[in-house]
């Protein structure tokens, strides 16, 4: 028979109690009540948050921050479980936001291309019919927007309208081209969709050597020998082009360029 010392017997006095305690915590967090190290008893607990040596409960008589070292070891794992618990949680709540935001992003884009598509059939303001118009003379002026609805509207009707008439084209540049091996270039102007462009070709003055698109097609410059760089033209200027209307070609209206009125 094997005699445990006094030291060894109060050991195992001492772990068997520790597991009772340990499972009776365990017990009582179940039922939501929380005894201390210290002897504190709390009824109906609630962790509201965990801190880094302390936790703060919320429980029948109010609130208490408790020390993390005065919370038996069950208590511990418990209420880091309660946290992990509540993580996971939001988590999942945020990844839920997060699909909600993409699903909305993705019908906020429909829209934008629905009314794009919508803009390319509806002009910016009403359009007198071409064939309401009286036959276009020399002289005339004509806004970019306008020819380009008609040639959407009735392109028999614009082709004889236009179609090699000589009279003047008002509107914005919106983009500026220019081919590596011809001397002219071209300015798109701006006008409503874009399933017809109105393109005016220009010639550039003779006494300029090099010119060509900057800017990813913003600006049209233009070098000479004695007159060094210059902007011939740049996105965004509101010019009148007098010139003689080629007609409608693959989706472009094309306007030969003879001058340029500020």
């Amino acid at each position: 028979m094997t005699t445990n010392t006094p030291g060894e017997t109060r050991g195992i006095w001492t772990r068997a109690y520790m597991a009772l305690a340990v499972s009776a915590m365990f017990l009582s967090l179940r039922a939501a009540d929380v005894t201390t190290i210290s002897g504190k008893q709390f009824r109906n607990v609630e962790l509201m948050a965990v801190e880094s040596d302390h936790v703060l409960l919320r429980h029948d008589g109010g609130r208490e921050r408790v020390a993390w070292s005065d919370l038996t070891p069950s208590s511990q794992l418990e209420f880091l479980r309660g946290k992990v618990l509540e993580l996971d949680r939001l988590k999942g709540e945020l990844s839920k936001t997060r699909d909600e935001t993409k699903a909305l992003q993705k019908t906020t884009e429909q829209y934008r291309q629905n009314l794009a598509a919508l803009g390319e059939t509806l002009p910016e303001k009403p359009v007198t019919p071409a064939a309401s118009l009286p036959p276009i003379a020399k002289g005339d002026k004509v806004d970019a927007s306008e020819m380009a609805m008609h040639f959407i509207q009735d392109p028999a009707t614009a082709e004889a309208r236009y179609r090699k008439k000589t009279f003047r084209v008002e509107g914005v540049v919106e983009r500026l081209e220019k081919d590596l091996f011809f001397s002219t270039y071209r300015a798109l102007l701006r006008v409503p969709g874009k399933s017809v462009r109105v393109v005016c070709v220009i010639k550039p003055p003779e006494v300029y050597t090099k010119v060509y698109a900057a800017r990813s097609g913003e600006r049209m410059v233009a070098e000479g020998e004695r007159l060094g760089k210059v902007t011939l033209m740049q996105a965004g200027d509101k010019l009148v082009f007098e010139g003689r209307c080629s007609g409608l070609s693959d989706g472009a209206v094309t306007f030969a360029v003879s001058q340029i009125i500020q």
